[in-house]
């Protein structure tokens, strides 16, 4: 007879390992799952055992994609009361960093500093502002942050209201969540709607979201039974009956109203009329015309110079693509076809 096999140990998160010089800097838990770690480098989950930790730590994925973070292992700045000698110099460093908060890319500080300096050569608070991106950075995050979400807090109150969820994939392939808020401001004395926060899901489920939403509501201590109603796209994820977002909080928050994406219901209702009304060639002449022209800088100076000579040198509009996430574009590109309808017909049979 074999020998039976062995069964496997299932080993659970320990907090200890957060403190672990080797694994503290990416190791995060897995909420939904205590026998799973996660790598915040890597946005891969594995096995909670400290010897699959180690080994991932040093495996070439790991230590590729940490390379990026090698300044979130920097020193934090000190950030100490400021003596009124200095108080003008980093009231300007403070609202440079709003200025770069919410105008422009955090990088292109540095060149703002030095361009002041050089301008205004007579300024001493020009000349004292030390301001490029890792403190620009840590302004933000540690004083700018903290006022406007105390700010929020306290205009949101106790009134009820409402939220926007929508999920998307940003560049590094990780879930995150946009949540918008709707409230009556007393202090206003109207109704308000702002960006509440962008939270990070561990998976695109209905339960993840729905984690994340109370991780959100919980941040900004909003009682989930003041949520009157949620307003999403018509995804299975959100809307699904028996296992979607919405079924999961109503059970919670009995009187919970659903407001569908109406841009979305719209776009499916045209999509569904369209495909039985009308013929397949129309969508098939709407692509191809596009490709035709998309990725041929020739063929798109050929027809422009053949509009410019039939409408008396006037550029022709681009041609533009049917996208099926972009609400009821296939209106705009079916309009541009038609008013450049004879031009076109002419450019391809000269193709022809």
């Amino acid at each position: 007879m074999g020998k039976k096999n062995k069964l496997q140990y299932t080993q659970k998160f320990r907090s200890e390992w957060k403190s672990d010089s080797k694994l503290k800097d990416w190791i995060e838990e897995v909420c939904i799952d205590n026998t799973m770690a996660r790598c915040k480098y890597c946005k891969s989950s594995f096995n909670a055992k400290y010897s699959d930790l180690i080994a991932h730590s040093l495996s070439k994925k790991h230590i590729k994609c940490s390379e990026p973070f090698s300044t979130a292992r920097q020193h934090k700045l000190p950030f100490s009361r400021s003596t009124p000698r200095g108080l003008q110099t980093s009231v300007a460093e403070g609202a440079i960093s709003l200025y770069i908060t919410c105008h422009s890319a955090i990088r292109s500080v540095d060149h703002l500093t030095d361009m002041n300096k050089m301008i205004f050569k007579d300024n001493s608070d020009a000349d004292n502002i030390k301001l490029h991106r890792t403190k620009c950075s840590g302004i933000i995050q540690n004083i700018l942050y903290p006022h406007f979400l105390d700010i929020l807090k306290t205009d949101i109150g106790d009134s009820p209201y409402s939220v926007l969820v929508d999920e998307s994939t940003d560049i590094s392939i990780s879930k995150k969540l946009g949540i918008c808020i709707i409230y009556f401001s007393t202090n206003q004395q109207c109704s308000v709607s702002t960006f509440l926060t962008l939270e990070l899901l561990e998976a695109g489920n209905s339960e993840s979201v729905v984690q994340g939403l109370k991780s959100a509501l919980k941040l900004y201590n909003l009682d989930i039974q003041k949520l009157r109603g949620i307003g999403c796209d018509n995804a299975s994820v959100m809307v699904g009956q028996h296992n979607g977002v919405y079924a999961i909080l109503s059970k919670e928050v009995k009187h919970l109203i659903l407001v569908r994406c109406v841009c979305h219901s719209i776009q499916l209702a045209v999509s569904t009329a369209a495909s039985e009304v009308l013929p397949d060639y129309l969508e098939y002449l709407l692509s191809e015309t596009y490709s035709w022209f998309c990725k041929s800088s020739q063929r798109q100076l050929s027809y422009q110079k053949l509009y410019n000579t039939i409408n008396d040198g006037i550029d022709p509009l681009k041609i533009v693509r049917v996208a099926q996430t972009r609400w009821l574009s296939i209106e705009i590109a079916v309009s541009r076809i038609l008013e450049q309808w004879q031009e076109l017909k002419q450019h391809f049979q000269i193709a022809s």
